[in-house]
């Protein structure tokens, strides 16, 4: 290590320079050192100096630049000193990099230095003084600053929307090169009132009294026009602009940015065009038509004809369904149509009563109408499609047919007995006339006059009897179709099917040791044999049920369920059914209908009793309750046929799998089923036959049931 000058004959430093000097440069506010001879041997530094670069002074001293810091090789700094010293030129860095270690941390730092030869009393170079400024927070700021510049630059060009300036006056003043890209402008030409140059010259007047409107008023900007492209095609934009102010609400600036909108407008051409489409389809379909969009159900579309059905006026387009017919509350179709459009299932129903205020007057109609929901590209519900026909008429029509065919029961029954009557008064007369023949024998005139009286009684019976002829052909002719019918299903179609069931057998019998393939084509052929038969035997049952008369008679519905039990007897037994029932009433009406309605509702309860967790079945439980209530208690839509002051209520409550509740109407319908014939065995004819059982006892039948939560079917009798 060298601790001495190159030269051996120079004098000391301190011998140089006297104790005034030395103190000044150690006061001196800026880093100052001295190195000697061409190896730079550090003979003096100041407190600044050690204070920047780390170093104390029993560091420096004595030693060269290379021993200090021997980390600077490459960086330079050697040889800037060694050219100094070989030429006695000054030299000068602005921001010179070093890197260099500072106790344990590799530092990075900037600095300004000059390194100035000094001369000895001989004129000699023998030393070099380095005086030194720490610019390196200076330069790490002017570097942040520079890529704060270049971040915002590229950010503004690359952001989609055009950024722009405007002063107090609305003059543009800035704007970005995207600008400049986009219409073909240069600079001077997009600056001051340029920019009026793109904009079509359709929407000019409106964008020119709007700029002015917001630089006389202060108020935001923002405003859709097109633009001419440097291409010389428009596109849709949007410009908007804010504005700065002083603290008494002057403006200062204006800042604004333009964004390109075509793809949104292009969408919203396609949306308002397939809008129009909608409408004109449902203004011109031929049947009442609406649309109703969101949970709120705003009626967006309803044509002439159903504006009409609702006896309101166009005022309710963009009203909810619930403001625009207050009177629905209370009635099941808001209900419906919410569910409807949670769950997106498409709705049918004929012949359903809606009481809607027409003229003032809240009155009833029947309607046929469809509920279908409408998805977007989601597949999300966002609007039902209501179309919907009138059957008022229709279905006024066909009670009066069923009143007229009561009256003409009620009318051959009233005649039967009147002829009944008739015929006792006769005989009765008879046996008089027979008593007191002998009597009469003497008294001509007195016989031919009780005569004359009986000939006349008997053109009454006569024509009597000859109404009730009539009446009982047609009857006889309607009940002997009637029966060609079930001679045809009890015997003509049922006995195909027998001989298919034994030859089965037989067969079965002969191929024993035939393969499994085989033997599974043949107890397939019998099964579906089997629920053929039991299709056609459902299908007489309800037939007849649909022509016979129901006889006035007192019943017993505890004795009917008893018997119905027993018949049911293996059946559940076999299932662990676990049965509750209340005390039924007596009613009138036919007690094997009655037979017929609870053994389908207890079969149902049994058949759809579903398995637990682990597949098993489930056990079922099965409730059977009676109770009676007022017509006005009654339920909104449960409409019986015959009216009453009271009704019967037989609720059959099972645990079963239930179903959803919008198909209580349709389960009522012959061959619906619900499930597939694989996963429960049944023709769709059961629950048919309960509604129409009931029907002819002048009551009604529904259900209310959710999946998985088991089903109750309420059946109202008239008291």
């Amino acid at each position: 290590m060298h601790t001495a000058s190159s030269r051996p004959d120079s004098p000391p430093f301190t011998a140089i320079w006297n104790q005034q000097v030395a103190h000044l440069f150690m006061q001196a506010p800026s880093a100052i050192a001295v190195v000697e001879g061409p190896e730079q041997v550090f003979v003096f530094a100041n407190p600044r100096y050690q204070a920047i670069f780390g170093r104390t002074q029993e560091q420096l001293l004595g030693r060269s630049i290379r021993q200090v810091w021997p980390e600077l090789e490459g960086q330079g700094i050697y040889e800037i000193f060694e050219t100094v010293y070989r030429t006695g030129q000054p030299y000068e860095a602005q921001d010179y990099q070093a890197q260099f270690w500072c106790g344990p941390s590799l530092v990075t730092g900037y600095y300004q230095f000059v390194a100035q030869p000094l001369m000895d009393q001989q004129g000699q170079l023998s030393y070099i003084m380095i005086q030194v400024i720490d610019v390196t927070q200076l330069v790490k700021t002017r570097q942040d600053q520079h890529e704060q510049e270049e971040h915002l630059h590229y950010t503004v060009e690359l952001n989609p929307q055009v950024p722009w300036t405007a002063d107090a006056q609305g003059n543009i003043d800035g704007f970005s090169q995207r600008w400049l890209t986009l219409t073909g402008l240069t600079a001077a030409q997009a600056l001051g009132e340029g920019w009026m140059q793109v904009p079509h010259p359709d929407d000019r007047p409106s964008m020119v009294k709007a700029w002015l409107h917001s630089i006389q008023t202060g108020e935001p900007y923002d405003v859709e026009h097109r633009i001419r492209l440097a291409e010389g095609t428009y596109k849709w934009m949007r410009s908007r602009a804010f504005a700065r102010k002083d603290s008494a609400g002057r403006v200062l600036k204006w800042y604004g940015s333009t964004e390109d909108i075509a793809a949104q407008k292009s969408a919203q051409l396609a949306l308002e065009q397939s809008h129009q489409r909608i409408t004109a389809l449902i203004e011109e379909a031929p049947v009442a038509t609406s649309l109703y969009t969101g949970p709120e159900l705003v009626i967006e579309i309803a044509n002439e004809m159903m504006i009409t059905y609702w006896g309101k006026d166009h005022s309710v387009i963009g009203k909810p369904l619930a403001q625009a017919l207050p009177e629905l509350q209370g009635q099941p179709f808001l209900d419906l149509l919410d569910t409807i459009f949670r769950s997106g299932t498409v709705h049918q129903q004929r012949a359903a009563r809606a009481d809607l205020v027409v003229g003032g007057k809240l009155t009833t109609f029947y309607f046929d109408y469809t509920y279908k929901p409408l998805r977007n590209d989601q597949g999300q519900v966002y609007a039902i499609l209501n179309m919907a026909i009138d059957v008022t008429e229709q279905v006024k029509t066909h009670g009066q047919l069923l009143a007229s065919e009561e009256r003409y029961r009620s009318l051959s029954r009233v005649l039967e007995q009147q002829v009944a009557e008739r015929t006792n008064e006769l005989v009765a007369a008879l046996d008089e006339l027979a008593s007191t023949n002998q009597e009469l024998t003497g008294k001509n005139a007195d016989y031919a006059a009780i005569n004359e009286a009986l000939t006349a009684s008997g053109e009454k019976v006569e024509y009597a009897n000859r109404d009730l002829a009539k009446a009982n052909q047609d009857l006889a002719r309607s009940n002997q179709n009637l029966e060609q019918f079930a001679y045809v299903a009890s015997h003509d179609l049922q006995e195909p099917l027998r001989k298919i069931q034994q030859f089965g057998d037989l067969l079965k019998s002969r191929l024993v040791h035939s393969s499994r393939e085989e033997l599974v084509y043949l107890d397939r052929m019998q099964l579906a044999a089997s629920r053929m038969s039991q299709l056609i035997k459902d299908l007489l049952a309800f037939s007849r049920l649909a022509t016979s008369p129901v006889s006035p008679l007192a019943v017993d519905l505890n004795r009917v369920l008893t018997d119905v039990l027993d018949t049911l007897s293996v059946l559940l037994e076999e299932s662990g059914a676990q049965l509750e029932v209340d005390h039924l009433p007596v009613v009138a009406g036919d007690a094997l209908q009655f037979e017929q309605l609870f053994q389908n509702l207890l079969t149902n309860a049994i058949k759809f009793s579903g398995r637990d967790q682990t597949g098993q079945p489930v056990k079922p439980r099965i409730r059977i309750g009676a109770s009676q209530l007022l017509s006005t208690d009654l339920p909104g839509w449960v409409k019986p046929v015959r009216p009453a002051v009271a009704y019967h209520l037989i609720e059959v409550t099972d645990n079963g799998i239930g179903f959803e509740e919008h198909y209580r109407d349709r389960i009522f319908q012959v061959f619906q089923r619900l499930h597939g014939k694989g996963a429960y065995a049944g023709t769709g004819i059961g629950l048919a036959i309960c509604e129409k059982v009931v029907s002819n006892h002048g009551g009604a039948i529904t259900a209310r049931s959710q999946p998985g939560q088991g089903a109750t079917f309420s059946v109202y009798l008239p008291k």
